[in-house]
C-alpha cells in the first residue's frame, strides 16, 4: 500500500510527465500529419463522395442523356482535384506556420542576444563616463542603442505569440500544448531539389483550375456534336460553334497563365536556393571570425564585449540562415501547391491518398 505522504510527490510527478508530454517536441513531419484534419480537406473530401454517389445514380438512370453523363464524371474529375489540391494547399498552410515560428524564434533569440550585448555596452559606458575616458553623449547612445535593443525585442516576442496562434490555429486541439521551444526545426531532408520543369507542367493538368476550363470546352464539343442540320437550326449550330471556339481560346488562354505561373513558382524557387547559399557562405564566414576572436580573447587581445559583439554577429548569421531555409522550404511547398507535383524525397509519403479505392490522379489524367 502506497503511504499518504507519498501520493503529493506521486500526483506531483505525473503532472510533471503530463506537462512533458505536451510540451514535446513537434516535427515538421508531425506537423504535415494535420493536413487530413483541415476544413478545406475535409469539405473536398465531402464533395468527392457526393459527386461520385451523384455519378453512380446517373448512371443507373435510364432517362440520363448522354450529357447528364459526361457532365456527371466532369463532377468527380473536378472533385478529385480539389481534393488533391486541397491536401497541398494544406500542407502548405502547415508548412507555413510551422517555420514562421521557427523564423519568429530565431529572430527573438537575436533580439535577447542584442540585449545583452547592448545591457553590456551601457555598463561600459557607465563605467568609461565615471574614469573620465567616455562623454555624456557616449552613455545616452549607449542608452537609446539599449531601448532600440528591447523595442526590438518586444516586437519579436510579440512576433512569436502571433505565429505561434497561428500554428496552433492550424492544428485545433492538438496544438493547444505547443510552445516555441517545442519545435524541432527543418530536416535537411525537406529541402529536396526542384522536380523537372516538364513534370510539374505535365502534373499542372489536373489542376482544378486548368481542369475546369478544359471541361468546359468537353461540354461545349459535345454541344456541338449533338447537333445536326437534319434538325437543328443553322442559327443554333452557328452558336454552338462560337461557344465551341470561344472555350478553346479560353483553354489556351488558361494554358499560358498557368505556364507563366509555373515559370515564376521556378524562379522563385530558385532564388530561395541562391538565397540558402549565400546565407551558407556567410554564416561559414561569420563562424570562422568568431572562432578568431574567441581565440584572441582567450589570449587576452580583446576586451569581452568585443567578443560578445562577434557572437552577436554570428547569431544574426544563423538567424538569416534559419530565414533562408524557411524561405527554400516555402518555395517549394508552393511549387507543389500551385501545379500538384508531388515533391519526392520525403515529401512522397504525403501523396494524396496512395491507398485510395480507385487511382484519382489516373482517371484526371486519362481523361482529355
Amino acid at each position: 500500500m502506497t503511504p499518504l505522504r507519498t501520493v503529493p510527490r506521486l500526483l506531483l510527478a505525473l503532472a510533471l510527465l503530463g506537462a512533458l508530454a505536451l510540451a514535446h517536441a513537434l516535427t515538421l513531419e508531425e506537423t504535415f500529419g494535420y493536413a487530413e484534419a483541415r476544413p478545406n480537406v475535409q469539405s473536398a473530401r465531402r464533395e468527392l463522395e457526393d459527386a461520385r454517389a451523384a455519378a453512380e445514380r446517373t448512371a443507373r438512370d435510364p432517362l440520363a442523356v448522354r450529357a447528364d453523363l459526361v457532365q456527371a464524371e466532369q463532377r468527380v474529375a473536378l472533385a478529385e482535384a480539389a481534393l488533391e489540391s486541397a491536401r497541398y494547399t494544406a500542407l502548405q498552410e502547415l508548412g507555413s506556420a510551422y517555420t514562421g515560428v521557427l523564423g519568429a524564434r530565431a529572430q527573438r533569440d537575436l533580439a535577447r542576444m542584442s540585449v545583452a550585448v547592448s545591457e553590456a555596452g551601457l555598463r561600459i559606458a557607465h563605467i568609461r563616463l565615471q574614469n573620465g575616458s567616455a562623454t555624456r553623449l557616449d552613455l545616452a547612445d549607449a542608452e537609446v542603442a539599449l531601448e532600440e535593443a528591447r523595442s526590438g525585442l518586444r516586437a519579436a516576442e510579440e512576433g512569436l505569440e502571433l505565429a505561434l496562434a497561428s500554428l496552433r490555429g492550424l492544428l485545433g486541439e492538438a496544438g493547444e500544448g505547443v510552445t516555441a521551444a517545442a519545435l524541432a526545426g527543418i530536416p535537411e531532408r525537406y529541402l529536396v531539389a526542384p522536380p523537372p520543369l516538364g513534370r510539374a507542367q505535365e502534373a499542372a493538368a489536373r489542376h482544378p483550375d486548368l481542369l475546369a476550363v478544359r471541361q468546359q470546352l468537353e461540354l461545349a464539343e459535345l454541344s456541338r456534336a449533338v447537333l445536326d442540320p437534319l434538325y437543328a437550326p443553322r442559327a443554333q449550330i452557328a452558336s454552338a460553334e462560337l461557344q465551341l471556339q470561344g472555350a478553346r481560346s479560353g483553354l489556351a488562354e488558361a494554358r499560358r497563365g498557368f505556364e507563366l505561373q509555373i515559370r515564376g513558382l521556378y524562379n522563385q524557387l530558385e532564388a530561395a536556393r541562391s538565397t540558402l547559399e549565400v546565407a551558407e557562405q556567410t554564416l561559414a564566414g561569420a563562424e570562422a571570425r568568431l572562432k578568431t576572436q574567441r581565440q584572441r580573447f582567450e589570449a587576452g587581445l580583446i576586451a569581452e564585449i568585443e567578443l560578445q559583439q562577434t557572437e552577436l554577429q554570428a547569431q544574426g548569421a544563423r538567424t538569416e540562415l534559419q530565414s533562408a531555409r524557411q524561405g527554400l522550404l516555402t518555395a517549394l511547398l508552393e511549387l507543389q501547391a500551385g501545379t500538384l507535383v508531388n515533391l519526392g524525397g520525403p515529401f512522397a509519403a504525403l501523396a494524396p491518398d496512395a491507398s485510395a479505392p480507385e487511382s484519382d490522379e489516373t482517371r484526371a489524367q486519362e481523361r482529355p
